[in-house]
């Protein structure tokens, strides 16, 4: 699905994206996500903003991802925490589907 454009925006996409961070979060019991980002990507800047992640202010967790393949990265953490809140606003927009 990632990076087929037919999918972008869509209720697949969004339930794919929920279940996925679900699985992480609470089977795995995963409690900080982290997420290298190029610096030019604005538009997975932007979705991972929208999915409550945080730029790292601090020292890189992962200081080798700060340049891969020549490209300049930033790095984005969310705490389980974080997704809760996040979690609240992506069911409602399932539920905005549902009722077009």
């Amino acid at each position: 699905m990632v990076g087929n454009l037919q999918y972008r925006g869509s209720k697949k996409w969004l339930e794919t994206a929920l279940i996925t961070n679900d699985y992480l979060y609470n089977i795995l019991n995963v409690d900080k996500i982290y997420a290298h980002i190029v610096i030019e990507n604005i538009a997975s800047y932007k979705w991972h903003k929208k999915w409550g992640f945080n730029e790292n202010k601090n020292d890189f967790k992962f200081p080798e991802e700060k340049i891969v393949n020549g490209m300049k990265q930033k790095e984005y953490f969310r705490t389980f925490e974080q997704y809760q809140i996040v979690r609240r606003n992506i069911e409602k927009l399932l539920n905005d589907f549902d009722n077009l």
